[in-house]
This record gives C-alpha cells, structure tokens and sequence, in this order.
C-alpha cells in the first residue's frame, strides 16, 4: 500500500501539477523537470516549483524506496517547519546509503577506466601527454575540483570522461556538470551494456537529461572496434522526446560531443552582430562596414595576427560578409546573383583562396544544398582544392568561433 504525498501538489509557471501527474509522465519529462529544478537551486535562481505548505523549494524525486511511487520533496532545509512535512533528520551519510544501497564502482568500473586510459593514448586525436586518471582537477583557488575517471584533450577539446556503472544522486549529476562546463570542459558520461528495452534507472534518465537526452555506452563489441581502430569510439543513443524513443549509432569521441560550451552572451552577441551586419548592407544598403569590421576584430582578438599575414580591413570585410551569406542561404552585400559569381569574385584577390577551406567548410555545414547540384560541387572543389585544416588557435579559426559559436567542428574540418 502506497503512502500518501507530504506534498499534494507544487506551484510552477505552468500552474499546479500535483504528485499524481507525476506518475503519468515519460521518465524523460520527469527527468527533465528533476534538472531544472536543481540547476535553479544550486544557483539560487528562481525556483521553478514551490511547495504550497511554506512556499519552499521542491522537486520531484523517484522514491528512494522501491515500494515509493514518484512524489514531490522539499529540498535539504526547506520543509524544516513546513506543516506538510514531518521532519525525518537523515543526516549525508545516511541519505548516501540509501540512495546507493551499499553499492559502490568495483572491477568492472576498474577495468573500464583502464581501458579507455589504454585507448585515448593510442587515440591520434588525443593530445601527447594530456591523459590523466583518477587526478584531482582544480581550474582554480577559488572552488574544490573534482576526480573524472579520465580526463584528456581531444581534438583541441578538454573532456573529463566519467565512467557510471553505480546509482549516483541528481546533486553530483549537476555539480559535476556544472563544474565543467564553466571551465570549458566537456563532461561525458560513459555507462556500460545500456539497453533501452530493459528497465532504466532513474539515475540513467537523469544523466541522459543533463545532457540533452544523450547517453554513451560501451559493450563488447565497441570495445573490440576501439582495439582495432585505436581509438576511443561508443555507442551513443539519442532520446527522441516526440516518439518516445531511443535512436542509436556508433561514433567515434570526436562526434560524440553534445554540450554547447559557449555561453548565452557569445551566442547573443554573434546573432546581433550577423543581424546587423545584414540589415546594414541588404536593408539600410550601407557599404561601409568599417565600424563593424572593428567590432569583430575587437571581439575575436585577432587584431595582431591578421596583419601579421598581410590581411587588409577590407580582406576581413570580405571574408566576414561570405561567411554569413553562407549562413544565410543568400547572397548579401554584392550585386551578383548567383554563388557561383559571388565566390570567384572574391577568390580573384588571391591572398583569399587561402580562406577557401573555412568557406568550403561553411558551405558543408549551413548550406550543404549547394552540393546538390554536380557542375557547382564540382567548381567548388576545385576552387577550394588548396584547403587549410580550421585550427582552433588560428585568427580564422578565432574568426569562426566568434560569428559561429554554435558551430562544433568535426574531425574532418579540424
């Protein structure tokens, strides 16, 4: 016999939603909710649900307890003298053993741990000497850090690998998640022989809905593929929230990024800049793009390295506006009316063709119509035959990051 909810129901924005509907919900809505109530309450944000009783901070939690069906809870000292709660004084450890029943990472979690050590140092991508286990990683003074199984920098990319086998609390999920990210570093969960058809933990949903519904698994036959490659490949799966599905694929790390590091005021600014940018030559008709030339020279600062290289002001202008015609599908800024003019117009300054790799990659990413057509794709390889790799560390690849913070590179363009 089920015992009655201490909380009958919770306010949101969206109105009540009682502890019932709570049951009702796909483990992935509800997961959901879980992470937007604990990121509110670790950054002391607004709370997204209250309890009716003391107006406190709640969320919905997925009984500790078997025999629990899902229910609303106060969080840790916000029910103390709630009439709806009878305070129970579990103190960390206890509420940690509970949680974990008694289970904690053994040999399996080892040997995992060993041999993703073992394969992202045979990885290619992997930076010489970036491979760490077990270490304490500390970005700063001013907070603790933390221990991922392994940490590296792969493809120019810092991630902190975390291999999940036992239960693990919301709390850890997002302080980990949180920790990372605002030092720039990628946090990717690894389990081990996930079958969607089988019984998901909770822990599992939470973890998947930290991280935009994706969830990294090895089984034998990824690890035989990871031997032989010599490199670090998973199996990932997507949660699908319309069909209520998972969609798997096999890819290797370099693909298996899902996080967006960049900040929502890099993204802002790069939308306002590309917004002025077309409104200044396609509405106001404007062709003196000097003061917005400086802007993302001051933004990217590339100030010293694109004249290092003997680029004028106007060599950027040109190179910025093909980069967000791309984007746009529309040819901005010039009186040409079809791409294929528009490019070889630019390509007749030849200090340019040297930019044709990040414009040949733009084209593959935003407006991959293009290749549709034969004679054009054909022209565009051969124009762009003489392509530099997009490093990160570049004045074009700092150029890229700031207009296009969005855009996560593949392995191929890096």
């Amino acid at each position: 016999m089920h015992r009655q909810p201490k909380i009958p129901y919770v306010r949101s924005r969206h109105g009540r939603i009682t502890a019932s509907e709570l049951c009702h919900m796909s483990q992935f809505e509800f997961s959901e909710m879980r992470n937007e109530a604990f990121s509110a309450e670790r950054t002391r944000s607004e709370a997204p649900y209250t309890c009716p009783g003391c107006g406190g901070r709640a969320f919905p939690r997925s009984g500790v307890f078997q025999r629990r069906t899902p229910h609303w809870a106060h969080f840790a000292g916000e029910g103390k003298d709630c009439p709806l709660e009878k305070n129970i004084n579990l103190n960390p450890e206890t509420v940690r053993a509970i949680i974990f029943r008694g289970n904690q990472e053994g040999s399996e979690h080892h040997r995992i741990r060993l041999l993703l050590e073992e394969i992202a140092k045979l990885d290619p991508d992997t930076e010489v000497g970036s491979v760490t286990t077990n270490s304490y990683i500390k970005f700063s003074d001013s907070e603790f850090g933390r221990y991922p199984d392994i940490f590296l920098i792969h493809s120019g990319r810092k991630i902190a690998l975390e291999v999940q086998l036992a239960t693990i609390s919301l709390y850890d999920i997002a302080a980990r998640r949180e920790f990372y990210r605002n030092n720039g570093c990628e946090l990717l969960w690894i389990t081990a022989n996930f079958d969607p058809n089988l019984f998901i933990k909770t822990s599992i949903w939470d973890m998947a809905a930290n991280q935009e519904g994706r969830l990294l698994s090895i089984d034998s036959d990824i690890i035989e593929s990871m031997q032989r490659e010599k490199c670090l490949i998973f199996r990932i799966f997507d949660y699908d929230k319309n069909s209520r599905n998972w969609n798997s694929k096999t890819s290797k790390l370099c693909n298996a990024s899902f996080t967006k590091l960049t900040t929502d005021d890099e993204l802002k600014w790069a939308s306002d800049f590309c917004d002025n940018w077309i409104m200044h030559y396609s509405i106001i008709n404007i062709f003196d793009s000097n003061y917005l030339v400086s802007d993302i020279i001051e933004r990217s600062e590339i100030g010293a390295k694109y004249n290092k290289d003997k680029y004028s002001e106007l060599d950027l202008s040109k190179i910025v506006n093909c980069l967000i015609t791309i984007k746009a599908k529309r040819i901005i800024g010039s009186k040409e009316v079809n791409i294929k003019s528009f490019l070889n117009n630019i390509f007749q300054r030849a200090i340019l063709r040297s930019c044709s790799g990040l414009f040949y990659a733009a084209i593959k990413h935003y407006w991959p119509e293009l290749f549709e057509d034969d004679n054009l794709r054909a022209w565009l390889k051969k124009i762009c035959r003489q392509q530099e790799k997009l490093k990160r560390d570049s004045w074009l690849g700092q150029l890229r990051k700031t207009l296009f913070p969005d855009w996560n590179l593949t392995n191929d363009e890096r």
